[in-house]
């Protein structure tokens, strides 16, 4: 009775990692030929860049393979050429800038991170607005109805609103780097962070707690306006702050803790073993930090929650529910009001 259900997922499976498989191909590809005529390391990395994000969106194996008509796979094409133009730009201009920015906020030997941060800040906003564009380019809407203006709207409150999202976060993180304090200070922002999206848990009226992330198609397509979905994506951004909060000073320790390490373990770097030394080093920093400092904001929210939920008198239901609450504002922030797909689920009509 699973056999059918299996065979799904793995088709899916084999689909998708053939598409990444095939993007990195390509970028490849292209990053040797054009090493090969003597490109220059920008030009080349730009290209690379272009191809594996077209590639991507593309999803050619998808098309092979049947899971996406050809005519599907056209307009993704162009979304993706156009993503990818977006992000080439901004790249180019982060080349053009990265002697100023070495030069300006260098700390710790580790320079041009600040630019690098909102490098990450911007890349993810822009592959968000590819649906978007796909959109446009279809005239399509999520179920492949004829695109109206509503249907745009709501499908634009999701990038929009991570956008908004990763801009504030952003901000943050790098305002921290440029203020020069220790790696300490992004841990009392995450914990800040922790402690705040259990205050709003913990004052939200009914209306306003985060919709459940299990709902049916009928959920979905019973939201037809854009203004239930504006009043969502209103909801969702009164929710970002504590999400904000945390994932900048995430951000920031993470950095500043890789920084630390790879000044201090960048003696005998130059040869090929202490290169490899110095890149593990780092790369373990980072790994040991967000997976550390992330089970620390869980067990400050929690443990707080719980505490509150004890005091106050509420039964291991509400307490339950209050830590999840919690939590879902410090991972997620307002996501679960918006959605990729564009199906925005109505903040009222979800709970």
């Amino acid at each position: 009775m699973h056999a059918p259900t299996q065979r799904a997922e793995w088709s899916f499976l084999i689909t998708h990692l053939g598409g990444l498989t095939t993007a990195l191909m390509a970028c490849l590809v292209a990053s040797l030929s054009l090493r090969l005529v003597g490109a220059t390391d920008p030009a080349t990395s730009a290209a690379s860049l272009t191809i594996f994000v077209i590639f991507m969106f593309a999803d050619p194996v998808g098309a092979w393979r049947g899971t996406r008509d050809w005519s599907t796979f056209r307009v993704r094409l162009g979304a993706g050429g156009i993503v990818a133009l977006l992000l080439s730009t901004v790249f180019n201009l982060a080349t053009e800038h990265s002697d100023w920015a070495i030069a300006s906020v260098s700390r710790d030997g580790f320079g041009g991170v600040s630019l690098t941060m909102i490098l990450a800040m911007v890349i993810v906003p822009i592959v968000t607005f590819g649906p978007v564009i796909e959109r446009i380019l279809s005239g399509k809407g999520p179920n492949g109805e004829r695109l109206t203006w509503d249907s745009f709207q709501i499908g634009l409150t999701f990038p929009l609103y991570i956008s908004l999202h990763f801009g504030l976060m952003g901000a943050i993180a790098v305002a921290l780097w440029n203020l020069g304090v220790p790696w300490l200070a992004g841990v009392l922002t995450l914990t800040a962070g922790a402690l705040v999206a259990v205050g709003d848990a913990w004052t939200a009226a009914p209306a306003s707690r985060l919709p459940s992330w299990q709902r049916t198609s009928s959920d979905d397509d019973n939201i037809s306006s854009a203004e239930s979905a504006w009043q969502d994506f209103r909801a969702a951004i009164r929710s970002a702050f504590p999400s904000a909060l945390f994932l900048a000073g995430l951000t920031f320790t993470t950095v500043a803790l890789a920084a630390s390490v790879g000044t201090m373990t960048s003696v005998g770097a130059d040869s090929l073993n202490g290169a490899f030394m110095h890149l593990a080093a780092i790369l373990g920093v980072i790994v040991a930090a967000l997976m550390g400092l992330s089970a620390f904001a869980m067990a400050i929210a929690s443990a707080t929650a719980s505490i509150l939920a004890h005091r106050s008198g509420r039964d291991a239901a509400e307490a339950e529910r209050l830590i999840k609450e919690s939590l879902g504002r410090l991972f997620m922030g307002g996501t679960a009001f918006v959605r990729p797909n564009g199906k925005v689920s109505g903040a009222q009509s979800a709970r």
